[in-house]
């Protein structure tokens, strides 16, 4: 559904127009004052202060999530860590984390291919391995078909991407990563575990299942540029994630639909011509990379009385197995990095912008507009790993950073300020703000809007009424809320095992020695976080909405036949071919 602002308006003409003619049929209008006076004072709802004050609010310091234990296990064999959530579940979750740094530029593009080929090619099986409950005296293929029919007994669900939280050919909030989930049960682990390395080491596509692969994503990038929202976030990562000198660039750069349709078609065309060997030489050669020792993350969430170092050494066997010889004698990692196995600092991507890069891009495939507008915003959100912990906990080193998520929840909660200020009157269906800490932006997005021009201009304007009458949108009740919606939202984020594992995940990319310490430091800020916080960080950060000449990044997707406000600055058309050819986001 799409809000219609032309109809909004007409509607908006005909009800003052009824309001006329009924003020015009009035005849004692001071009488009429009064029952209307009346009427309004009946049905007028002002909570008194005692009531406002008796309604229950949670404390962020005693939220609860689901009982579990997080433990780095000791990963005997070529696992560089392992980190094991036990909690009542009767199933077991399987994530492995493969690191990508070491794949060069060259074989980069193929990693969505290579990605989308890992539970969908046969599987060539050295003489050696174990199979069908034995050991194999000779190579053995076994075709993709037999392998997803096995697999589909032994799982409930699996998959394979390039990032963590990744949208296919979008963007990923973690890029530079492998991931491998399973969800089985306990007794089809082994089997589980066994194939998850087969299918990694000895995955062996051939012309026919490239081919077909190929083309089904192709077919997903069609699919893709008819959903608006999904095109804007790739037009906002192509142009906000900088190239880097001298280094490969960012997986994230090469995912992306704009590169990845053209490596695509070029690959398909290859392979009805016969020409594959080239593709197959490119994905050998990245499996060849991923299965260095002491290299890939496992992470497990199994159930409470389970021997958690037996889950452990029985994956860590099976990549152990699946190494070439030589990479078995690999010494194993030291203590720091068991510590923390995600050894993934945060970079800076934004490039180096003098001004604001406005870009218009129109498409015939989308109905409704969408519009990013992205400005830098580089707050501190997790500890320094180098430090003790206690001792950053109690300097409040992220309050900003909770400040800030504080006082966006308070402006786009449902019926708030900015919902009442750009949906209300039909601009668009939704909009609302986002922090992204580890592309350091500060983004507002607007999706499916009938009149985008003036959903940007009536957030300009509700800011300037926020920043005019302050105590009138951010009273103790408001904030009391905002503070209740982000205690609930951290609660639900933890509240299956599945979800505690992701959690776990996230929160050792993050530089947290466990979902406990990360759990304590979001709490502690929550609680922390005071009025004088949320004006500050609405100085000097959200106001920064207003300021010409902030280097925003701002992308406008629209219909083909849409004309921006002038009010709106200075936008660029492009076209998709011609952001698909941009390689230097400046």
């Amino acid at each position: 559904m799409v809000p219609d602002a032309t109809l909004g308006a007409r509607l908006e003409r005909e009800r003052r127009q009824a309001e006329r003619e009924n003020a015009a049929r009035v005849v004692d209008r001071d009488a009429h004052r009064e029952r209307i006076a009346r009427a309004l004072e009946s049905n007028r709802v002002d909570l008194p202060a005692a009531v406002r004050a008796a309604i229950p609010l949670p404390d962020a310091r005693g939220t609860a999530t689901l009982p579990h234990r997080q433990r780095v296990l000791a990963a005997p064999g070529a696992l560089a860590a392992a980190q094991v959530v036990q909690c009542d579940t009767e199933f077991v979750d399987v994530q492995l984390h493969v690191p990508l740094g070491a794949v060069p530029e060259a074989l980069r593009p193929y990693l969505v291919l290579f990605q989308a080929l890992v539970f969908s090619s046969d599987v060539a099986l050295p003489a050696g391995a174990c199979y069908g409950g034995r050991v194999l005296a000779a190579p053995l293929r076994v075709p993709h078909d037999d392998v997803d029919r096995q697999l589909a007994e032994l799982t409930t669900s699996r998959g394979c991407a390039v990032g963590l939280g990744a949208e296919p050919f979008v963007s990923a909030w973690v890029d530079e990563l492998l991931v491998l989930a399973l969800h089985t049960a306990p007794a089809q682990y082994a089997a589980v575990a066994r194939w998850t390395m087969q299918l990694l080491a000895f995955g062996a596509p051939t012309r026919a299942r490239i081919l077909a692969v190929a083309q089904n994503l192709l077919g997903e990038i069609a699919r893709i540029k008819r959903d608006g929202d999904l095109m804007l976030m790739a037009a906002v990562a192509r142009l906000s994630a900088a190239d880097r000198a001298g280094r490969p660039r960012w997986i994230e750069n090469h995912a992306s639909l704009f590169d990845q349709e053209r490596v695509l078609r070029q690959i398909v065309a290859d392979a009805r011509r016969g020409h594959a060997q080239p593709t197959l030489d490119s994905l050998a050669a990245i499996r060849r990379l991923l299965l260095r020792p002491h290299a890939a993350v496992l992470s497990l969430c199994v159930p409470d009385a389970a021997d958690a170092q037996a889950y452990v050494d029985a994956f860590a066997a099976e990549w152990h197995a699946c190494l070439p010889p030589s990479a078995q004698r690999a010494p194993p990692p030291g203590p720091a990095r068991a510590a923390r196995p995600f050894d993934m600092p945060c970079e800076p991507r934004l490039p180096a912008l003098a001004q604001a890069l406005r870009v218009h891009v129109t498409l015939k495939s989308v109905q409704a507009a969408s519009l990013a507008i992205c400005i830098p915003c580089a707050l501190s959100a997790h500890p320094d790993p180098l430090e003790d912990f206690d001792a950053q906990l109690a300097r409040l080193p992220a309050r900003d950073f909770y400040a800030l998520c504080m006082l966006l929840e308070l402006l786009h909660r449902t019926d708030g300020p900015l919902y009442n200020a750009v949906r209300g009157p039909g601009f668009a269906y939704s909009a609302y703000f986002a922090v992204h800490t580890r592309a350091q932006q500060l983004g507002f997005y607007c999706s499916r809007a009938a009149d985008v021009s003036r959903a940007v201009l009536a957030l300009q304007t509700l800011l300037g009424q926020v920043a005019d009458a302050w105590d009138e949108h951010v009273g103790a009740l408001e904030i009391a809320m905002a503070r209740s919606a982000m205690v609930f939202a951290s609660v639900e984020a933890q509240a299956s095992p599945q979800a505690v594992l992701s959690q776990s995940v996230s929160s050792a990319v993050d530089g947290f020695a466990s979902l406990e310490l990360k759990n304590r430091w979001r709490n502690a800020h929550i609680d922390a976080v005071t009025p004088a916080d949320l004006r500050r960080v609405f100085d000097q950060h959200v106001r920064r909405f207003f300021d010409p000449d902030c280097p925003a990044i701002a992308v406008a997707l629209t219909p083909a036949d849409t004309q921006l406000l002038p009010e709106l600055g200075a936008y660029t058309r492009r076209s998709l071919a011609e952001l698909s050819a941009t390689k230097d986001t400046v």
